[in-house]
């Protein structure tokens, strides 16, 4: 093994580059790379793999003709890897391709169901063609933007179904979805939860006669695997979400892939995209121009519209300490964090208002905003009232990863209050793990929605490419106060980030 303070000087340009990371070259370099066309290979296709990429595309290359290299140095013999066409791959990320591959074509070729009678409805045309497609075909896809109606859909899908199964990603996604069609319990068995949940239980995946996943967006690699294995010929399923969305923290973008394929002709496809949510046009015409990236016409939306509605603050123009004192304007013409006496009302205002960032760490990233308004609060009062955010499912409490609820810190002990359809108290004791919520992630934000939205689009958000911003302006239905760095933004626009895979070629391909 080569020693690990080897020196490749072309790794180290593309680390100033910030091509590569440190832990990059850290593993080309364990791996055995004996000269600087290997280690280079190797550390890129660790880094695409870190950023949720199922394979190397070896066409990228420009210092080195990769295709030969791969050759050169039989890393496609090597049981690391796979080779296929122009792409390499680690070899736990190839299976996983060909496992959802395989269950993809397995569930093409289920028997078409019994057709069923539609009922009188008020869906729009583009619904009720979702509508009527899921009547007729075992296997359907939903696509569309926040407000277009997805959910509306899938309630009248669902009324035709005596036993029923709603799921999604997020306990707060699944709860959510049952809360818009609960008013059908009774004449309906109805069961919820969490993907993870749902994968558990052979009972429901076996018996329930239509099967929803909501924020499809949200499932990588790994939980796709396993759902599309799972499906019997038996169930309907109807696949729900906004393929423009953020990609899954894990690898891949299978939902797009899937949405490509069904492009194709491969599955019942339908796409929403008349709103029926959203209160202002402005915002829908900016989400349509991060999505086509489109940054010119981003800025002249951002800098000329209503100020009322959309607002641009460039960061460039502010100290970091500035920047904090607009947000924290910003959150007080909205909440008053130390009045006791009005919890439910607070609760409502929580979904009415929200500050997203696009990053986790860093001066403006979650982490350090949720301190700092933390520390400021608690300045100001020691009974006080904090913004939590729920990360890890409670079923017996009711509670699930991603519900919002306020901790109120009294003498006598704490407690938190959460509310769906009535205010719940919980002692802080019993609580599962939670964080702070003043601010919060761009991708924990997803599945929300708010009347007004502050996002905060630090330099690093250039990495989630124009998805990020586009699923942070659709959490909004009224306003957008956008605070960010404009060259990073524009970056941003002209990425896309959408994973690598082949899913959709080889797919296509066996058909």
């Amino acid at each position: 093994m080569r020693d690990l303070k080897a020196s490749f000087p072309l790794l180290k340009e593309y680390m100033k580059k910030e091509l590569l990371d440190p832990l990059d070259y850290h593993f080309a370099v364990t791996m055995g790379a004996e000269d600087e066309d290997k280690a280079l290979l190797l550390a890129l296709l660790m880094h695409s793999h870190r950023e949720g990429h199922l394979c190397f595309d070896l066409s990228q290359g420009s210092q080195v003709s990769w295709a030969e290299n791969v050759e050169a140095h039989s890393l496609d013999s090597n049981l690391s890897w796979a080779l296929y066409e122009n792409s390499l791959y680690f070899q736990k990320n190839w299976r996983c391709e060909s496992l959802i591959l395989q269950a993809l074509l397995r569930v093409k070729n289920f028997p078409l169901p019994l057709p069923l009678e539609p009922y009188e409805n008020t869906l729009n045309s583009e619904q009720k063609k979702a509508y009527l497609m899921a009547l007729k075909t075992s296997f359907s896809v939903l696509i569309g933007g926040p407000g277009c109606g997805k959910t509306y859909t899938a309630k009248q899908i669902a009324r035709h179904f005596k036993k029923i199964t709603l799921c999604a990603p997020t306990g707060k996604a699944a709860a959510h979805l049952y809360s818009s069609i609960s008013d059908l319990v009774g004449e309906h068995e109805i069961h919820y939860g969490t993907l993870h949940h749902l994968l558990k239980d052979s009972y429901l995946m076996e018996n329930s006669e239509l099967i929803i996943v909501d924020e499809c967006s949200m499932i990588d690699a790994r939980m796709f695997t396993l759902l599309l294995e799972r499906l019997s010929s038996k169930t309907r399923v109807v696949l729900m979400g906004d393929c423009d969305q953020l990609s899954p923290v894990e690898q891949g973008s299978i939902f797009a892939d899937i949405v490509e394929i069904a492009r194709q002709g491969a599955f019942p496809l339908t796409a929403l995209s008349r709103n029926v949510r959203c209160e202002n046009p402005e915002i829908l015409d900016l989400a349509d121009a991060c999505n086509r990236g489109d940054e010119h016409e981003v800025f002249s939306i951002l800098q000329e519209k209503n100020s009322e509605v959309l607002n641009f603050v460039d960061m460039e123009k502010y100290t970091i300490r500035e920047i904090y004192q607009i947000l924290l304007e910003e959150m007080e013409k909205h909440f008053c964090f130390t009045d006791q006496q009005n919890i439910e009302n607070l609760l409502e205002e929580m979904n009415r208002f929200r500050i997203l960032s696009c990053l986790r760490k860093g001066p403006f990233g979650v982490d350090a905003m949720n301190r700092f308004f933390y520390q400021h609060y608690r300045s100001k009062n020691k009974d006080l009232i904090i913004p939590i955010l729920i990360t890890r499912n409670a079923p017996k409490l009711g509670l699930y990863n991603g519900e919002i609820g306020l901790l109120v810190h009294k003498e006598q002990g704490s407690t938190a209050y959460f509310s769906s359809n009535e205010l719940r108290e919980i002692p802080e004791a019993l609580l599962p793990t939670y964080e702070y919520a003043y601010c919060l992630s761009v991708h924990k934000s997803q599945g929300s929605e708010y009347n007004r939205v502050a996002l905060v689009i630090p330099q690093g958000s250039e990495v989630f490419g124009r998805e990020v911003l586009y699923t942070a302006v659709t959490r909004a239905k009224e306003s957008v106060l956008a605070i960010g760095d404009q060259q990073k933004i524009g970056e941003s626009i002209q990425r896309k980030s959408r994973r690598k895979s082949n899913l959709p070629k080889r797919f296509l391909k066996q058909i």
